[in-house]
């Protein structure tokens, strides 16, 4: 239902997959020496008119928000991923707010 595509240097797997496919397709540029992943995002936000990717974060981040945004687009038609969404979110929100203040520091 949705396509997660990772790639690095010039990014063309995105792209390449949602040449071929009119289902979603959520790219994560990976980090390269050459500019730390800047490469990758950049290669990756270009594409074309009509052909679109969804771009997230450079990295672990990126492939983190990938998976919880494609299991939103699939809680759409499945409230048992709506409700792990739910319930991630929650845990996230207090994970921060155990964590230290951050005005404090």
């Amino acid at each position: 239902e949705v396509f997660i595509a990772a790639a690095g240097m010039a990014a063309a797997l995105p792209g390449v997959v949602a040449a071929h496919t009119t289902r979603p397709v959520l790219g994560v540029p990976m980090e390269s020496k050459l500019a730390g992943g800047l490469d990758s995002l950049l290669s990756m936000v270009q594409m074309p008119g009509g052909i679109p990717v969804g771009v997230l974060a450079v990295g672990k981040p990126g492939a983190v928000n990938a998976a919880i945004l494609a299991t939103q687009v699939l809680a759409r038609s499945n409230p048992g991923f709506d409700e792990a969404v739910r319930k991630q979110r929650e845990a996230k929100a207090a994970e921060v707010l155990a964590g230290p203040d951050p005005t404090e520091a």
